[in-house]
């Protein structure tokens, strides 16, 4: 059955809109912070088998191998240059990447240029170029690029994160000594693909936006979901709250280029940001394209009171001789974490809903399938009887996928001769086919939380696929409803708290007036003043038992005001303070150590322990 994009009924208004733009502007083309997913005993030794590869040398006649030779003179790394909005079969971006990465090569001495392939997940080699040198690596997220919703832009950063720690592990490439370069919403990209890898302790040495736009074509397409909505960054004041395009923390130096013509582009607090003639949105690639080869673009685009070509843009980069200039603003600590983002959309609140085939961290880059996003869920059924995500990183403390599974319609029968949820894994460590983690009957309406052991598939890139399989052979009689996948690190310091509240103290227990009158909020309440925390925890179904939800914090030992990590979850009548399962402790994805307890109430004072508690993660 044809079932209709969204993307599709838009096409039309968008060329229009689009093409009249391109005539105004003269357009000539188109929680809490994770440092690391090592333990500290295996962060140095990952880092220093990093240094263990070189720049890639192969001949045709031989096989691949790292060498020193050729890096003795120039500081050699990672190139990255990606692409913004596409509308499709409009223009190739490859028509202006390519030309930037060849001038990149020729002021490098030697490159080596490959071109994302989203079929493998790779970046695959282009023919006529270096064998050794910089490596440069074009982007391609052009068939998402021009989807209007949300949740597109960081799927393809999480895919991009993916795919250089894929071409690490293949010994394709060493990931070190980057320059991000990306052009309008491309810029977002690299902005999330630049935080993943920070959050795992790769350095990042340079990050340079070209006109960047994250506020979308239509108030509907903007890419601010990227991060919490809490992340509010006042400056520029007439694209508040620029989140969409961010500079992190930890970044060497980050430098932005923009005009105001058409698709104009903006300044990015955090980082140097130069304001250009207004010369069309498009040209400003072909303006930094002129500081790479010293001829490129239009003279008077770099006359007085501009800065001539050699003297601005890519001359700061590693393989230019100017002194980098302050940058304005200040950065932005990390917000991601694998907990909370390591399965892009895996609560299924992005992207269009009922009956479209599209959805991010769903549909592209080896993932796909016929399930359909429902009321926020993944529904599958025997009309969509699978789905599975985008290529993803399995971080090396990966301990579990948790997800909640309501068995919305069950099939009569008795298992083995019923239905049943397959949930399968396949990664560069299971050898190109799937390992099944899970077979869940579905003979019995119900609704509870899983949690599969993923602890073998540490440091990998995979895929998770979600399958009803039909046990009886008559068919799939079964619905299901999947929700919240998330992972589950093996490191969790598991908190175990108790405390009573006196308004709702009664005898030995506390009263569960909200949960039982049903007006207790499914997501929790502290994402505002004055508490602004900017966690997502949230359900579907409140547990029984559950008085109201509570805000825990884990805080130096020597410095009580350092608060190290933040969790919501929920207070039960027994004084227990419990996860969103209703059942385990409160988890902090931190070291074992010693910290100060304090437990948060919107209706109480605040209480802190009296003295640092050992809490580990036994």
């Amino acid at each position: 059955m044809f079932k209709p994009k969204l993307k599709h009924i838009l096409n039309f208004l968008i060329m229009f809109f689009v093409t009249n733009l391109f005539v105004e502007s003269q357009l000539v083309t188109h929680a809490f912070q994770l440092n690391s997913i090592y333990s500290s005993s295996e962060t140095n030794d990952t880092l220093n088998d990093r240094k263990e590869y070189f720049t890639k040398n192969k001949s045709n006649n031989s096989s691949s191998e790292f060498t020193k030779e050729g890096i003795a003179n120039f500081n050699y790394g990672v190139t990255i240059i990606n692409h913004g909005w596409q509308l499709s079969g409009l223009s190739d971006p490859f028509e202006w990447m390519i030309p930037m990465a060849e001038a990149i090569r020729t002021r490098a001495g030697e490159a080596r240029i490959l071109r994302y392939d989203k079929g493998s997940g790779i970046f695959a080699e282009l023919p006529n170029y270096d064998q050794q040198g910089e490596v440069i690596l074009l982007f391609d997220w052009i068939t998402e690029s021009d989807n209007p919703t949300e949740g597109f832009s960081e799927a393809a950063a999480d895919a991009l994160f993916a795919a250089l720690l894929l071409g690490e592990q293949n010994n394709d490439f060493i990931l070190e000594n980057f320059h991000f370069i990306g052009h309008s919403r491309g810029c977002s990209v690299n902005s999330e693909t630049v935080e993943r890898l920070l959050s795992i302790g790769i350095e990042v040495d340079h990050v340079t936006n070209l006109d960047p736009h994250d506020w979308g074509a239509f108030t509907f397409s903007d890419d601010y979901d990227v991060n919490p909505d809490s992340l509010v960054i006042d400056l520029p004041s007439s694209r508040s709250p620029n989140r969409g395009i961010v500079s992190w923390e930890g970044v060497g130096w980050i430098d932005s280029y923009w005009q105001e013509t058409g698709f104009a582009g903006r300044s990015v607090y955090g980082s140097y940001s130069l304001q250009l003639q207004n010369i069309g949105h498009s040209n400003v690639h072909e303006w930094y394209l002129g500081t790479i080869d010293n001829v490129s673009g239009e003279n008077s685009w770099f006359a007085d009171p501009y800065p001539d070509r050699n003297e601005s843009g890519f001359n700061y980069s590693k393989f230019g001789s100017l002194t980098r200039p302050a940058e304005w603003g200040t950065r932005q600590p990390l917000i991601f974490t694998f907990e909370n983002d390591g399965i892009i959309n895996g609560n299924f609140d992005r992207g269009p809903t009922n009956n479209f085939d599209e959805y991010p961290g769903w549909s592209d880059h080896g993932g796909g399938g016929d399930g359909q996003f429902v009321d926020n869920k993944l529904i599958l059924d025997q009309n969509d009887i699978s789905r599975e995500h985008n290529r993803f990183y399995i971080p090396e403390l990966a301990g579990k996928l948790k997800f909640l599974l309501n068995i919305s319609t069950a099939e009569n029968g008795t298992p083995p001769s019923v239905d049943n949820l397959q949930v399968s894994i396949k990664t560069n460590k299971t050898n190109g086919g799937y390992d099944l983690l899970l077979a869940e009957y579905t003979n019995s309406e119900s609704e509870k939380w899983i949690e599969i052991d993923v602890s073998n598939y540490g440091n990998s890139i995979g895929t998770i696929l979600f399958e009803l399989g039909d046990g009886g052979g008559n068919g799939i009689n079964s619905q299901v409803e999947i929700d919240n996948v998330s992972l589950v690190l093996d490191n969790e310091l598991l908190v175990d708290i108790s405390i009573m509240l006196e308004g709702v103290y009664s005898g030995d227990t506390m009263r569960t007036t909200l949960s039982d009158s049903e007006i207790l909020v499914l997501s929790q309440p502290y994402n505002t003043l004055p508490w602004n925390y900017e966690g997502d925890e949230s359900v579907s179904v409140i547990p029984s038992g559950v008085v109201d939800w509570v805000l825990v914090e884990l805080r130096d030992k020597n410095d009580s005001n350092i608060i190290h990590g933040t969790r919501a979850g929920f207070l039960l009548s027994t004084g227990k303070i419990v996860d969103l399962d209703g059942t385990s402790g409160l988890s902090f994805l931190l070291p074992e150590d010693d910290y100060f307890i304090s437990v948060i109430h919107r209706n109480h004072l605040s209480v802190m322990s009296a003295n640092p508690v050992v809490i580990t993660s036994q």
